[in-house]
Parts: structure tokens; C-alpha cells; sequence
């Protein structure tokens, strides 16, 4: 008989929390609320992705050993997995300096 699934809970930052919502604010204003609507569908997807299967993130040269990054349309998550908590640091841009905006 195989064991249930680990079971995961996600949690943001107060920095990621911002993030998120600047970068939902931007889409709406630069491309309307269509494009809102579905680039909040897939961040919430992403990060579903993620609670179900932490693993799946990739680590990152510019990052310590303990993040992983987990790419969705032009952002990328950055999380740590502590036992069954994911810690979401921050969703920055793939053109951002990573290093200046996570702790390390």
C-alpha cells in the first residue's frame, strides 16, 4: 500500500505579496483587464504547481543553495522549501539582478 502525498503549504512573503500585486497592477494598466485576468490565472497556476511539486523549481547560480526558481510567462518564482512549508521570497522579473532582491 503506497503513502498519501506529502502534502505542502504555500507561503508569500510580504515582499512577494507586493510583488504580485505590482505585477498584476502593471498588466492592467499597460494591457487591460483580459490580460490581468489571465496572467493572474497563470501566476495562481504556477504557485499551485509548485505547492503540489516543490521540486520542480531549478536552483540558480546568482542564488544560495537552499532557493529554487520557478519560471511562469516573464516572472520567476523564488521559493525555499522548509519541511512541508514553501516559502515564496519574491516573483521578479526574468530580466532582474536576483542577487540585489533576495536575501541570502
Amino acid at each position: 500500500m503506497s503513502s498519501p502525498p506529502e502534502r505542502y503549504t504555500l507561503h508569500l512573503s510580504r515582499q512577494a505579496a507586493r510583488d504580485l500585486e505590482g505585477i498584476l497592477q502593471y498588466t492592467y494598466e499597460t494591457y487591460g483587464d483580459g490580460p490581468r485576468h489571465m496572467y493572474a490565472a497563470a501566476l495562481d497556476h504556477a504557485l499551485a504547481t509548485i505547492t503540489g511539486n516543490p521540486g520542480l523549481g531549478h536552483r540558480r547560480p546568482d542564488l544560495s543553495d537552499r532557493h529554487r526558481a520557478f519560471t511562469v510567462e516573464q516572472h520567476v518564482v523564488v521559493y525555499t522549501v522548509s519541511g512541508q512549508r514553501i516559502n515564496v521570497a519574491r516573483v521578479l522579473h526574468g530580466r532582474m539582478d536576483f542577487v540585489q532582491h533576495i536575501p541570502h
